[in-house]
């Protein structure tokens, strides 16, 4: 899980946790108390929308465009979190990577913020690669951060392009949360987040062959019966009764004399 902290709709990462739940169930899950005073300490996060929460393996990074849950002071949340596993064919027409190390979200995130260093010039905070100097001081940022929010179109596009740029994996767990419910907390300056597993089970959806070599075979063999009008046993037979009058033959024919 990464949590990140928002400004202006970006985000930039302030937690990481890999804590375990070990149960189903609300009383099992794991809970997550935010300290807005601390997080907002920074002068860079004076001034925070809210945290952006994400669910994903440990070896990906979050795609802060298209996913988080969205956690605002004084809320208290409940997540419950629902796994898919992914198991796709590799085609030529839709390829697939099957490195165990692979993340499809680490490329994608490499490949925009390639493409937006290049637009922009220097690093923003939510720019999880290094890639030349922060956008600094105060007046570099400002500019940089006008140049994003003016080239927005271009920014979707970009995610798009990476996008296709990027193959899937072969093989992919997907981490969907639900919110089930929303409290105000007493505490302004503290907000908080449960999240569980509301059962210990999760579904499988594979690609698979819908014509493969074994169905092939046998449908070569039901259309050579068909036009033939034999089968397996009628060709045992065959050869049987071959067998049978070679042998006999053989048994009839008196044996030579010298």
């Amino acid at each position: 899980m990464t949590a990140c902290g928002c400004r202006m709709s970006r985000c930039a990462p302030i937690l990481r946790s890999d804590g375990e739940i070990q149960a189903s169930g609300l009383s099992f899950g794991m809970s997550i108390s935010i300290k807005w005073n601390e997080v907002a300490h920074s002068k860079l996060w004076s001034d925070l929308d809210g945290i952006k929460v994400f669910f994903h393996e440990r070896k990906d990074e979050p795609l802060t465009e298209v996913e988080g849950i969205n956690v605002a002071p004084r809320e208290d949340l409940s997540i419950a979190i629902r796994i898919k596993e992914f198991k796709s064919l590799n085609r030529k027409e839709h390829p697939c990577i099957s490195k165990f190390h692979y993340s499809r979200s680490v490329c994608v995130n490499k490949c925009f913020n390639r493409n937006l260093h290049q637009l922009i010039k220097c690093r923003l905070p939510f720019m999880s690669e290094a890639i030349g100097n922060w956008c600094y001081p105060a007046d570099i940022y400002s500019q940089a951060m006008k140049t994003f929010w003016e080239e927005s179109k271009s920014n979707l596009e970009l995610w798009a392009e990476c996008g296709k740029v990027c193959p899937i994996e072969c093989q992919k767990l997907i981490y969907t949360p639900y919110v089930e419910s929303v409290v105000v907390a007493a505490e302004e300056s503290i907000g908080k987040f449960k999240i569980y597993f509301p059962e210990m089970w999760y579904e499988i959806v594979e690609q698979k062959d819908s014509y493969d070599t074994i169905a092939f075979l046998c449908d070569v063999g039901g259309t050579f019966g068909l036009f033939l009008g034999c089968s397996v046993l009628t060709a045992v037979e065959i050869i049987e009764m071959f067998v049978l009058l070679v042998t006999r033959n053989r048994v009839a024919s008196p044996p030579g004399r010298n």
